[in-house]
């Protein structure tokens, strides 16, 4: 669907807050694009987009909630970044995103339902019906905090053995 061209990893500390991590990554886009200009490449930056744990308002272009980053609620990401940038820019959740890369990938066998699973830190859910991605009525498939074990770990969440907490990897590598 497109090739690499150049590309940056910069690690996000959430006890640092939500603005100092945008202003980071910023920092991290702009040094993107220089790499860029560098390699000749002289075409306007048309938009942006990032993707983030959590549950994510698309239209309103805000991370929500995320249990795995704490106390960032009701973050404005498209605002924040189209302010320091000037360009246009989207947020997804990372799930929901990968979800869309493998419809796409799969579009020719259009499948009627498609679920993306991502267990790492936490678990996240992207469902596709119809082929359509769907949203849900709040923003997001909210199957992860589902207790499965109500004497199980505390998660971030504030549950006690839910899916998340359940099939993290913080849990698997304390077995």
């Amino acid at each position: 669907l497109g090739n690499i061209i150049v590309r940056s990893q910069i690690a996000v500390d959430p006890r640092q807050g939500c603005e100092s991590q945008c202003s980071a990554i910023v920092d991290a886009l702009r040094s993107l694009i220089q790499g860029l200009r560098s390699r000749g490449c002289t075409q306007p930056l048309m938009a942006g987009g990032i993707v983030i744990k959590g549950l994510v308002d698309t239209v309103k272009g805000e991370l929500v909630y995320s249990a795995t980053l704490p106390g960032w609620e009701s973050v404005p990401i498209t605002a924040f970044f189209e302010k320091e940038l000037s360009i246009p820019f989207y947020v997804e959740n990372d799930v929901r995103a990968v979800t869309t890369f493998e419809l796409e990938k799969y579009r020719e066998r259009k499948p009627k339902v498609m679920m993306c699973i991502n267990a790492e830190r936490g678990v996240g859910v992207g469902l596709a019906i119809n082929e359509k991605i769907y949203y849900g009525a709040s923003s997001g498939v909210s199957a992860t905090h589902m207790i499965l074990d109500p004497h199980g770990p505390l998660c971030s969440c504030g549950n006690h053995g839910c899916w998340d907490i359940m099939t993290s990897y913080e849990i698997f590598s304390q077995r």
